[in-house]
C-alpha cells in the first residue's frame, strides 16, 4: 500500500533521444532474430547438415540480436535489469535451439517436447522484448529499469489525461492498486536478487494480459498501479480478477529449485470526474488494505463509507 507519495515530483527523465536510438536499435535487433529464426527452421526441416553455427555452444552471440547486445550491454538504458533479463531469455531459448541443432546434424529425430519447450521461449522473449520495445517508446524513455514498465512519471501524465477525458465525456474509468503479497518475507527467504526476479516476471505477467488499451505502471517497492479506460466497476472486477489469476499462476522457482508461490492482493476505484486523480488512487489504496485485511490473495472494490448520521441507525 502507498507511502503517501503517491503523486510526488519523479527523478528527471532520461533524454529520450537516447531512449528513441534504443528502441530502434531493439527493432532492428529483433528483426534480425526474426531472421535468424526463419533460417534455424529452414536448416531444422530441410538441411540439418548445415548446421555449423547454431550447434556451436556460443551460438547465442552469433545471433544478431545476441552480438548487439554484447555491443551495448553497459551503455546507459542497456545497462539494467529488464534487459539483462531478456538477454538471459535470448540465451536460454538458443541454447535450446543448439540442442537442436546438434542432435539434428547427428541424425538424430527430432525431439518434439525439446522443440515445443525452445518454440515457447521464442514466445516468451519475443513478448517480453516488445514489452521493453513499448516502454522505451514512452515519452522522456520513463520506464522503470528493473521491470521495464512505465514509472510514476508517465503514470502521472496518463492520469490526468483519462481523468480529462472523463470529465469531459463523463466515460468511466478504473483505477487499480496490485501489491504482491508477503514480499518482505519472499525477500528474507530469498534474497533480494530473487525479489527482483519476482517483481520483473510479475510485472512482465500483469502486462501480458491486459487488453490493449489498459496500462501498467511501476508505482513503487512491490506494488503496481493498473489503469483501465472505459471500465466501470463491475467490468474492472472481472479484468483484475484476470490479472491475479495470472500471477498466482506463474512458475517461478529459487536458486536451489525450491517452488515460489506468488499472489497479488489489488484493489480498485473508480477514476470519477468530479474528483481529482490521486483521489480515486487514494480510495484504490483503501481498498487495497481492506484486500489485504481479508486474507490476500482476492480483488476488492472501494465501497463508500455511510454517511455519519446513517452509520448510527440500526
Amino acid at each position: 500500500m502507498n507511502d503517501g507519495r503517491a503523486f510526488d515530483a519523479p527523478a528527471p527523465a532520461t533524454p529520450s533521444a537516447g531512449a528513441a536510438a534504443l528502441r530502434d536499435e531493439l527493432d532492428q535487433a529483433l528483426t534480425d532474430h526474426l531472421a535468424w529464426l526463419r533460417t534455424w527452421h529452414t536448416t531444422l526441416f530441410a538441411a540439418p547438415g548445415d548446421f555449423a553455427d547454431s550447434a556451436r555452444y556460443d551460438s547465442h552471440h552469433l545471433c544478431r540480436f545476441g552480438a548487439w547486445f554484447a555491443r551495448v550491454r553497459h551503455q546507459g538504458l542497456a545497462n539494467q535489469p529488464a534487459m539483462r533479463d531478456l538477454a538471459a531469455r535470448h540465451a536460454a531459448m538458443h541454447d535450446k535451439a543448439h540442442a537442436l541443432a546438434r542432435a539434428a546434424g547427428a541424425g538424430r529425430p527430432l525431439d518434439e517436447a525439446a522443440y515445443a519447450a525452445m518454440m515457447a521461449d521464442v514466445e516468451a522473449f519475443l513478448n517480453r522484448a516488445r514489452i521493453l520495445e513499448k516502454a522505451f517508446a514512452a515519452p522522456g524513455a520513463d520506464l522503470d529499469p528493473l521491470t521495464g514498465l512505465p514509472n510514476r512519471q508517465v503514470m502521472r501524465r496518463d492520469l490526468d489525461r483519462e481523468h480529462e477525458r472523463a470529465r469531459r465525456g463523463g466515460d468511466s474509468a478504473t483505477v487499480a492498486l496490485a501489491d504482491l503479497d508477503h514480499f518482505k518475507t519472499l525477500n528474507d527467504t530469498h534474497g533480494h536478487a530473487m525479489g527482483d526476479v519476482v517483481l520483473a516476471a510479475t510485472a512482465a505477467t500483469l502486462e501480458a494480459n491486459l487488453r490493449p488499451y489498459d496500462r501498467v505502471y511501476r508505482y513503487g517497492g512491490e506494488e503496481f498501479l493498473i489503469l483501465l479506460p472505459d471500465t466501470g466497476p463491475k467490468r474492472a472486477a472481472v479484468v483484475l480478477e484476470r490479472l491475479r489469476a495470472a500471477v498466482a499462476g506463474q512458475h517461478l522457482t529459487a536458486e536451489d529449485g525450491a517452488p515460489i508461490t506468488v499472489t497479488i492482493s489489488i484493489g480498485h476505484a473508480p477514476l470519477a470526474p468530479e474528483r481529482s486523480p490521486e483521489d480515486g488512487a487514494e480510495k484504490a489504496d483503501l481498498a487495497l488494505y481492506a484486500a489485504k485485511a481479508a486474507g490476500r490473495d482476492r480483488v476488492v472494490g472501494y465501497v463508500p463509507e455511510p454517511p455519519d448520521d446513517a452509520a448510527g441507525q440500526s
